[in-house]
This record gives structure tokens, sequence and C-alpha cells, in this order.
């Protein structure tokens, strides 16, 4: 096991290395907190859906951007981030955006290390398909989040007119960056594919009632007309019965 989790950690932390070396900019928290608050984006949902979460307890799932939980950590009582490379993501950021909000390195394809219903709010935006088990994610998900709390879950969809007009032709469905092979992470590292359908039947099956679903990207309009079919990926919100 500790082997196993060594070499995720070094797989993780070299795609960070990688992002650095291929010019990858670290946003401020003052651009991720207007893309927050910005229409298409995919943590639009939680400032959205929640109007005022100031006396809520939150935790986010593989984070990856330091910058943007210190900005979702002003929407919450208490903000709390985990990721496999949690102190290498944070000290990447700098000092001030340390002490900005609570963070733990943990391996999340265990199970977390917090007790049952410890938050209010859950938090996993495209991290559940980088994961070994998505049935043992969404279990935790709904341990860890208190009754009648909600998880926000964004997810690629490997059922858009994009991908499947890829497999169409014969190329390989991209549900990540189109550079991904630049990285060496195939298709960015995902390991599962998923439609809405599934996303909702495997919610449910873990305790998690299907409350609303955000378009992500441009055209939001069109996105809405057929989402199964328009949205290449989207932001699930769910509440805990």
């Amino acid at each position: 096991m500790a082997s196993a989790y060594s070499a995720e950690k070094r797989f993780y932390e070299q795609n960070i290395i990688s992002k650095e070396l291929h010019g990858a900019a670290l946003a401020s928290v003052e651009q991720r907190w207007r893309e927050l608050h910005t229409p298409g984006d995919r943590y639009y949902c939680i400032p959205n859906f929640l109007k005022q979460g100031s006396s809520l307890e939150a935790i986010e799932w593989g984070f990856g951007d330091a910058a943007r939980c210190a900005a979702l950590s002003r929407l919450f009582k208490r903000y709390t981030a985990i990721d496999l490379c949690a102190s290498t993501l944070v000290k990447k950021a700098g000092l001030d955006i340390a002490h900005s909000f609570s963070y733990q390195d943990a391996n999340l394809n265990d199970d977390l290390p917090f007790p049952d219903q410890a938050f209010d709010v859950s938090i996993a935006m495209m991290v559940i398909e980088h994961l070994f088990d998505p049935f043992h994610s969404f279990r935790e998900i709904a341990r860890t989040t208190k009754r009648n709390g909600y998880a926000f879950i964004n997810l690629p969809l490997v059922s858009s007119i994009k991908c499947r007009f890829a497999i169409a032709c014969g190329r390989l469905p991209v549900t990540s960056v189109s550079d991904w092979w630049d990285y060496k992470q195939w298709d960015g590292g995902h390991l599962h594919y998923f439609n809405i359908p599934a996303v909702r039947q495997l919610a449910a099956e873990s305790g998690l009632k299907f409350v609303h679903f955000y378009v992500v990207g441009r055209l939001p309009h069109i996105k809405r007309m057929v989402p199964s079919l328009f949205c290449h990926e989207g932001s699930f919100v769910f509440q805990r019965i």
C-alpha cells in the first residue's frame, strides 16, 4: 500500500512540474473569485446555488488550485481542502494563500480521514474521474456530508457530441485538455467516463438526491436544450438524504 501511495503521489507531483514547464500561469485569488461568480464556470454552481454559505463548513476534494481554494474559503465559515499533493500545491502558491484556508494531504482513493456527517458541503470538481473507484468516492462523499447538506460534483461527459464525433471518425474521445499527450497523462489522467444518467444513478445509490444540473462553458442556452448531447462537462448539485 505504501509503495502504491508513493507511486500515485509521484505521478501527480510530476504533473504539477510538467504544467510549470509548459508555462501554466498561477492565477490570483481575485481572478479565481471573479471566475466563481461567472456563469459557465464549473464552480459557479456553488455561490449561485447556496447564495449564503457563511455559516456552513465545507470540504473540497482534489482541489488542484490553491488560489481557487482561497477564493472559495470566503464563502464558508470553515473550508478544508484535501489532495494527494495538497502541501506541494499550497507551497507553490505562496505563504499568503497558505494561511487563508485549511488543507491536508490525503489519498482520495482511501476512506477519508473524517467522521460521518462532518461537513455541510462537499465539493469534488473534476476529480472523481481520476480516482480508482467512483462507487467508493460517491459513498465517501455521502458519508462525510451532513444529512440535508449538499454535494457539488463536476464531471466530464463522454456523451457529448464532441466525443461522439471523435469516435465516429476513429479518434480517441478527449475528456480532458487537448494537449494531454504533452503532459504524458493519458487523457489528462482520467480513468473513467460518465454520462448524466450514470452519474445520477451512482449518486442515488450512494444516498445523494439529484437537485440541479449546471451547464459549463460557452453557449449555455444551447447546452440547456439537450445537455446530454451538448455538454462536454457538467456540475451536479446533490442533497444528502
